[in-house]
């Protein structure tokens, strides 16, 4: 057979598995589907709900340009994201036809379910539309199993996103956009 050139099928004949050798394989499997429930349960259950108060409290606290959205069309992969508002850009572009300006979607910081339970916490930069960015467009800040999650590890979260939102707006920023083509 043609497939057969490209697989090497040497075994050694001391090694022979049988039907029980995948017993363990089998425990291992049900023990992460078994995880994933418990993971899941726990975030519809208490996490869900702690993160959204805990961010709302965050949002009413500062006085920044920032709201608070659930998101929960699509079941077991729900988030909680905390935005900054969109504006203006400040990049624009002159014709004939008169100026047309850029406007920019603000930085996201999302908690999100993954599909294995855990909870990804997510920095999605500021995007000005139809311009490319040659950078990043997100960071990935911590993917943590939901029963670690407390307000702590919340407002520590936050920080490092207003801290990136902070580098990403200042001249330390290193990031580059161009027009899209």
């Amino acid at each position: 057979m043609p497939w057969e050139d490209n697989v090497n099928f040497s075994y050694s004949k001391q090694f022979v598995m049988k039907l029980e050798d995948l017993q363990k394989d089998v425990q291992n499997y049900k023990k992460a589907i078994l995880e994933i429930d418990r993971k899941r349960t726990k975030w519809n259950a208490v996490t869900k709900d702690f993160i959204l108060k805990v961010i709302t409290k965050i949002k009413n606290s500062y006085d920044l340009d920032w709201s608070v959205f659930v998101l929960e069309t699509t079941k077991n992969v729900e988030g909680i994201n905390l935005v900054f508002g969109n504006s203006f850009s400040g990049v624009y572009s002159e014709n004939d036809n008169g100026t047309r300006s850029y406007s920019r979607t603000g930085g996201n910081l999302l908690f999100s379910q993954a599909y294995n339970g855990d909870v990804l916490v997510l920095l999605l930069y500021p995007n000005i539309v139809e311009v490319d960015s040659f950078e990043e467009t997100q960071k990935t800040l911590a993917k943590v199993d939901p029963s670690k999650i407390d307000e702590d590890f919340i407002i520590q979260k936050v920080s490092e996103f207003l801290s990136d939102m902070t580098d990403w707006e200042s001249s330390r920023s290193s990031h580059a956009v161009g027009f899209k083509i």
